[in-house]
């Protein structure tokens, strides 16, 4: 039991340092190597938490985020790491918000199900360029609907809301 334990232990450890240094490498690679990064993982309370899961009919999949704090030539940035789950399994993505707080970039990290990638694709992450907490963000008006990811369309506009929603409170954690 106690071997068990540790290989849980390790294997968690590592998903997330895992996921830490890529999209630390992203970062790197979209806005060079003379940025500055701080690494926080923010733990969401329920008050906090629960009218932002209402609000956008979504849980969050953990009750912390991975966040990050990047300092770009005087701009600040922040970053979200999180999971949403598609037709049966989660996606992982990235967002990065500008200093007041709307959509700069998105990035899927990792896509599990057997289609429906295609809201990997930059054409669809880019529709969230420049969205707010403020914006309606409505499949089909807002965001284009993509034939045969449905669930995952859905998912990934949710989970893009939840955190616009979020980002406020990460940002007074650092």
């Amino acid at each position: 039991m106690k071997h068990l334990f540790i290989l849980i232990l390790i294997s968690v450890c590592g998903f997330s340092q895992s996921y830490k240094e890529q999209v630390e490498t992203k970062l790197r690679e979209t806005y060079g190597d003379s940025i500055t990064i701080s690494y926080k993982k923010v733990k969401l309370p329920k008050e906090v938490r629960n009218p932002i899961e209402q609000s956008v009919r979504q849980r969050f999949f953990r009750p912390e985020l991975y966040s990050w704090k990047v300092t770009i030539a005087g701009e600040t940035k922040y970053v979200v790491l999180d999971n949403v789950i598609g037709k049966v399994q989660p996606m992982t993505f990235m967002v990065v918000f500008n200093q007041y707080f709307s959509v700069d970039y998105i990035e899927l990290l990792k896509y599990r199900e057997s289609h429906g990638y295609e809201v990997g694709y930059r054409s669809f992450l880019n529709q969230f360029q420049g969205k707010t907490e403020k914006s309606d963000l409505v499949v089909g008006k807002d965001i284009d609907g993509i034939s045969g990811a449905t669930i995952s369309v859905h998912s990934m506009n949710r989970g893009v809301k939840k955190l616009s929603k979020i980002i406020p409170y990460i940002s007074e954690q650092f």
